[in-house]
């Protein structure tokens, strides 16, 4: 297997049961007939999420993102967070390849994202940035299991 097209090296991220490669391009990706990407066509208005099952050799899913997009997946491998265009984070969810809203405030300061050991949940620390006192804080949990639409933080 190999890549002969670029892609930023701060978006490249394995699934935690080595199935899945998410990485992020600079433009949308082509495939061959068998659904293995060959190359991107390149420019530098878009940029690229890209899901590839390393199993089946094929890019299974893409969308817009961006360059910056922080990529964390759930122990599960069955979710993968991501950051759209407008800096709001999505949810994948990998086995439907539904995308779900996880923030819609336009770029809040999402200070970390932590998934719980078994996928169940994911805690977002949000940074409020207050007037000449730094970071006020919150932090949100979402319950994947019951919640495909999680509210906003």
């Amino acid at each position: 297997m190999d890549f002969n097209f670029p892609i930023y090296e701060t978006g490249l991220s394995f699934s935690p049961d080595s199935r899945y490669l998410a990485f992020l391009t600079p433009g949308e990706v082509r495939v061959d007939k068998t659904g293995w990407p060959t190359s991107v066509i390149t420019t530098t208005e878009h940029v690229f999420i890209n899901l590839l099952d390393l199993h089946d050799q094929r890019l299974l899913w893409s969308a817009l993102s961006t360059q910056w997009s922080d990529l964390s997946w759930s122990p599960t491998s069955s979710y993968l967070a991501y950051q759209n265009p407008s800096m709001d984070w999505q949810l994948l969810d990998i086995d439907n390849k539904t995308v779900f809203p996880i923030t819609t405030a336009g770029g809040i300061n999402i200070y970390r994202l932590e998934w719980s050991f078994d996928g169940r949940y994911l805690s977002i620390l949000v940074c409020y940035l207050q007037p000449h006192a730094g970071c006020n804080y919150r932090t949100t949990i979402i319950d994947i299991a019951s919640a495909h639409n999680p509210a906003s933080p």
